[in-house]
């Protein structure tokens, strides 16, 4: 009796230690690759072919200063201390408490180019076929980049693509003018051909927040809201990216002085000093928490960044990962 319990004891032993080498290896894991994503989105972040020397961005779509998937700068946050009601509404009800979301918004580059713009005709012909659907956001910017325009595909075919004023996209283009500056009720838009040779990208606009999984509904996990099209109407959707990402705190790189390029300062997403066009890098700090329980006993954790305090009754894993990504455009 005495070696079968000692034979018992090193099996179960040997398999506790073998599920937390698992949960441990599977954070690790996770970490890297949700730090990778959020790598290769923020460094981009803002792109749209001129980046801040664009003189003049016009964005002729409906609805486009109250959404925040159709306009605003490159990277936004929404702090959890400003309350779910500053969060974008898509998601509002869905991000876990005392989490922040991080917005993520830039173009596509694929290669299509302009090789005439038949303003009156609200025509853009390019250089080869394309991939882009009615519907789609997309971005145009001129060689010079005294130009940048953001309008609703109306038409695509073969190898052009129509940006006209009419009902049959949603939310749909308030004008066919894509020159000036304004976004659309505001600002002042003029009629002016893009030259051949301007760039014709999808806009991409993502949102990362931190909910529960649709697989377990007591596992939190990281989900991105994602821009896109459904049935002719421009339109988001969430999607489950990592299991296990219990909690993401983010902060901002300000910078105070404009001259070197380089932050001065780490702030919140509701400080009174933010100015998104200054953020030059992000901070992003992930707690990470094991899919199943691993511990025999409490492991009492400490506060998260302050906001979030784990007692450790239920004998989950929990690590903290950090990373700080620096803007280029």
């Amino acid at each position: 009796m005495a070696v079968m319990a000692g034979a018992i004891q090193i099996l179960l032993q040997s398999k506790t230690n073998f599920n937390t080498e698992r949960e441990l290896a599977g954070m690790q894991e996770n970490a890297r690759f949700a730090f990778k994503l959020f790598r290769d989105e923020i460094h981009m972040a803002g792109y749209n072919s001129c980046g801040a020397s664009a003189q003049n961005i016009a964005n002729s779509v409906v609805g486009a200063s109250t959404s925040w998937e159709l306009n605003g700068a490159g990277i936004q946050g929404y702090e959890h201390e400003a309350g779910s009601a500053s969060f974008p509404i898509q998601i509002r009800s869905d991000v876990a408490p005392d989490t922040d979301v991080v917005v993520i918004r830039r173009a596509d580059n694929l290669g299509y180019f302009v090789s005439s713009h038949i303003a009156a005709k609200s025509r853009f012909n390019l250089n080869k076929p394309h991939a882009v659907d009615p519907a789609d956001i997309v971005v145009v910017a001129t060689p010079d980049c005294q130009q940048v325009g953001y309008f609703q595909a109306v038409s695509a075919s073969a190898d052009y693509i129509t940006h006209t004023a009419d009902n049959s996209v949603r939310p749909g283009n308030c004008t066919a003018s894509l020159s000036g500056s304004f976004v659309c009720g505001s600002g002042v838009a003029t009629s002016k051909a893009y030259p051949p040779g301007s760039v014709l990208m999808k806009l991409i606009s993502h949102a990362y927040y931190v909910g529960y999984s649709e697989v377990s509904v007591d596992t939190p996990a990281l989900f991105r809201e994602r821009l896109g099209v459904v049935t002719k109407k421009a339109a988001t959707w969430s999607e489950e990216l990592i299991q296990g990402v219990e909690n993401m705190q983010v902060q901002y790189g300000l910078d105070t002085v404009g001259v070197s390029k380089a932050p001065d300062i780490y702030i919140t997403a509701n400080d009174t000093r933010m100015d998104w066009g200054k953020i030059r890098n992000v901070r992003i700090s992930l707690r990470l928490r094991s899919v199943l329980p691993v511990y025999q006993n409490n492991v009492p954790y400490d506060d998260f960044m302050g906001v979030t305090h784990t007692n450790g009754s239920d004998r989950y894993m929990r690590h903290t990962f950090s990373t700080t990504i620096n803007l280029r455009n």
